[in-house]
């Protein structure tokens, strides 16, 4: 659940991006939109025209003393780790879209290279969600019609209508992605914005200016913030090991599904199971356990072999490698070894909560690291730790017997 502080700096971040561009005379009037008038294959109408991302213009040069000035104010972020940060509150492969009124929706979407592409998406709608944390305010739900592989990362589509405070531009905000709806809602922590093609670059450089400066009000101060609130953490090598009923059971089940099907043999044995189930990294031998500490002022990983603690230090946002492009951390300590450069990827998977992360001296070493470590929170319930190990061990003896 949002509480109510979350709400406030929700409210903030939309509040503060509709008064950031100036309006200008060719922007288009606001359509109201209600779930009660909407025209079956035309629900997309209020979107008619053409928009484009407000994060196109985020990496113009004119902006680098902007990112040098803020993250000068934020302990635990580079000027690289900023731009990272604005990136993944603004940032999406969709950099802009035309609604032509009924729900085909051509996007302008952009690869990792930089290349972009237009693709057409007919999209069926799926009804309206709340938008966590800012009451009154809606979601509205589309799925992609027929999902091709170039429509992966738009299948899902959560959308704003149009809309504007006071004389501020007309606006709205957008997430895609391949999950379902809940991720989109309660996971994903982005925020999209698309103004009218029509706006200025002048203007969209000083909105994005003014988002630049305000990232404080609603980043997190602690980079780990969204780790730390989970607990501690568990390498998920080591989960396999999990004796209790439930997942013991699974193991019974799992041996009776493949049995005769061990490749040396008869059939498999827990243990055979768990030691191939080991071999997709080489975590282990690193870590079992880790826990993240944000409290009076920290920003620090603290990193356990079984229960003794081996490492801990703060750690700075950087900017992000070329080899696992997502959160990078940089140990503050001076000897941190092969923690001294960490690469996470969100928090994800609930109930069965996780992350993937590739660590090392050097970005050569990350480049160089073999297969997905992976950290699971240690507080889930039995049955759903049974159903995570049930469904890997499967996909795993699957491949490894042909079946």
């Amino acid at each position: 659940m949002v509480n109510k502080k979350m709400g406030a700096k929700i409210a903030l971040i939309l509040v503060t991006l509709a008064v950031i561009f100036t309006a200008c005379k060719s922007m288009p009037a606001v359509v109201e939109v209600s779930p009660d008038k909407l025209v079956a294959g035309q629900e997309l109408a209020a979107w008619k025209g053409k928009w484009v991302s407000t994060y196109t213009v985020m990496n113009d040069a004119s902006l680098n003393a902007a990112y040098k000035k803020t993250a000068e104010g934020m302990p635990y972020y580079t000027e690289g780790g900023l731009q990272a940060a604005v990136k993944d509150m603004y940032g999406s492969s969709v950099t802009a879209m035309k609604f032509n009124g009924t729900n085909k929706v051509t996007l302008t979407m952009q690869k990792k290279d930089g290349s972009k592409s237009n693709v057409v998406c007919e999209y069926k709608y799926m009804g309206t969600k709340a938008v966590p944390g800012y009451e009154g305010s809606l979601w509205y739900t589309f799925e992609a019609v027929n999902p091709g592989k170039e429509l992966q990362a738009v299948k899902n589509m959560i959308i704003m209508p149009p809309h504007q405070h006071g004389d501020g531009p007309v606006h709205w905000h957008v997430r895609f992605g391949y999950y379902g709806f809940d991720w989109l809602i309660n996971g994903e922590k982005s925020w999209p914005t698309f103004v009218p093609a029509s706006t200025k670059k002048n203007d969209m450089l000083k909105g994005a200016e003014s988002s630049i400066e305000t990232m404080p009000k609603w980043t997190d101060a602690a980079p780990f913030k969204s780790y730390a609130e989970h607990g501690r953490w568990i390498n998920s090598l080591l989960v396999f090991e999990n004796s209790s009923k439930e997942v013991m059971d699974v193991y019974a089940k799992l041996i009776k599904e493949f049995e005769g099907k061990n490749p040396k043999g008869g059939d498999f044995t827990r243990a055979e199971i768990i030691a191939e189930l080991q071999k997709s990294d080489d975590s282990l031998k690193d870590f079992t356990h880790l826990e993240f500490n944000i409290k009076d002022g920290k920003n620090e990983l603290i990193v356990f072999k079984g229960s003794k603690e081996i490492f801990r230090s703060n750690y700075v946002r950087v900017a992000p490698g070329k080899a696992k492009a997502y959160m990078t951390m940089k140990a503050e300590k001076k000897d941190a070894g092969m923690f001294s450069l960490i690469s996470f990827v969100v928090v994800h998977g609930a109930p069965n909560y996780h992350f993937h992360l590739w660590y090392g001296a050097t970005e050569e070493d990350i480049a160089a690291q073999r297969g997905t470590p992976t950290c699971y929170k240690v507080d889930v319930p039995a049955d759903i730790r049974a159903s995570g190990i049930e469904r890997s061990a499967k996909r795993t003896l699957s491949a490894l017997t042909g079946k």
